[in-house]
C-alpha cells in the first residue's frame, strides 16, 4: 500500500514558502511511476528532495505522482480509496475531507478527494489544502498528491485538477524492460 500521510518530521517544519515545498508528505517512490504520464501546469517547475528524485513546486504550491503495484489484483477503487482516506485521517493533524468525487479521466475511473489538514511543528502550524487523484489500472495504483498553503489553494485549484485531467495511464508491464522469470530458470534446477 502507497504510504500517503501527510506527517512530517517537526524539524522539517518552517513557516517560510521555500521550505514548504520541502516538507512534503511521506511517500515511498520517488520518481514517477511507469505507465503514467500527465502534462505538467505551467509555472511549476521540476525539484528534487531527499524524499523525492522528482515532484513539481510553484511558490508554495506542489504536485506529488506516486505508483505502486497493487498487492491484491482486481481490487475494486472504492475500496483502495477509502484506504488511502483512512491513512490521510490517520496521520494528518486537524483532517477535515471536503469532498470526495468520482469522474473519468481519458477513459479511466478516478476518485479525487479534496481536503485540508495541519502540519504542527513544536512553535509553528501550516494550514494546508489538498487535492489528492486515485485511479487503478492494469494492477497498479497511482496517487497524484496537489497541494498548497490554505489561504493560497484556490489560486492552484484550476492548475491542479487541469493536472488531473490529462492523466493517461498504459500498462506499465509493457513499459517495463523485460526481466527473467525466475521460477522458470530455478524449475530446472529441481
Amino acid at each position: 500500500m502507497l504510504q500517503t500521510g501527510c506527517a512530517t518530521q517537526e524539524s522539517e517544519i518552517d513557516s517560510t514558502a521555500d521550505s514548504l515545498a520541502e516538507t512534503q508528505q511521506i511517500v515511498i517512490p520517488s520518481t514517477l511511476p511507469d505507465g503514467f504520464s500527465f502534462t505538467v501546469p505551467a509555472g511549476f517547475q521540476t525539484t528534487q528532495s531527499s524524499g523525492f528524485q522528482e515532484y513539481y513546486v510553484f511558490n508554495d504550491a506542489s504536485i506529488i505522482v506516486t505508483g505502486e503495484k497493487m498487492t491484491i489484483a482486481g481490487e475494486r477503487l472504492e475500496n483502495y480509496v477509502k484506504t488511502v482516506r483512512q491513512s490521510y485521517e490517520r496521520t494528518a493533524d486537524q483532517f477535515q475531507l471536503i469532498e470526495e468525487k468520482q469522474q473519468t479521466v481519458n477513459g479511466q475511473n478516478c476518485t479525487t478527494l479534496e481536503f485540508t489538514y495541519t502540519i504542527v511543528g513544536e512553535d509553528t502550524q501550516v494550514n494546508l489544502h489538498c487535492l489528492t487523484a486515485v485511479l487503478l489500472a492494469n494492477d497498479w495504483a497511482y496517487l497524484v498528491t496537489c497541494k498548497s498553503k490554505h489561504e493560497t489553494y484556490y489560486s492552484y485549484a484550476a492548475l491542479f485538477q487541469a493536472a488531473i485531467e490529462s492523466i493517461v495511464l498504459t500498462d506499465p508491464e509493457k513499459t517495463e524492460e523485460s526481466v527473467p522469470d525466475m521460477t522458470t530458470t530455478l524449475s530446472g534446477l529441481q
